[in-house]
């Protein structure tokens, strides 16, 4: 009797300790997509601002992530793209469009060297 009494309270302690550690967790979803073309962004990183969590948008653009707080801000980069920084002040829904960066090359130009020999 003595085991299954120290077993149920191993169990309820730890419930009772995952519970502390999700208390103050909010989901948050949304999508990005390109602000010139409205098309869905693939691998875009969100990160929660002045943390290292984070997670990358799905193949239809959409993200999921786990916030402490809803006044957290999302911030969204990608190659290509302006950085976007989304303040959520209470929301668990964002959807965000992201502009193209205007800095274009003119003109690329590829130089290679190689050499090849003939074995017989």
């Amino acid at each position: 009797m003595k085991v299954k009494f120290n077993y149920l309270v191993l169990v309820v302690f730890a419930l009772l300790l995952t519970s502390v550690t999700l208390v103050g967790q909010s989901t948050v979803r949304g999508s990005v997509k390109s602000a010139t073309e409205g098309e869905p962004l693939i691998g875009v990183t969100v990160l929660v601002k002045g943390t290292t969590f984070g997670t990358a948008t799905d193949i239809d653009g959409n993200f999921e992530i786990q916030v402490d707080d809803l006044n957290a801000t999302l911030v969204f980069s990608y190659t290509g793209f302006a950085s976007q920084e989304v303040a959520l002040g209470g929301r668990t829904t964002v959807e965000v469009s992201m502009d193209s960066e205007s800095t274009l090359l003119d003109e690329v130009v590829v130089t290679a060297y190689g050499t090849t020999r003939k074995e017989p």
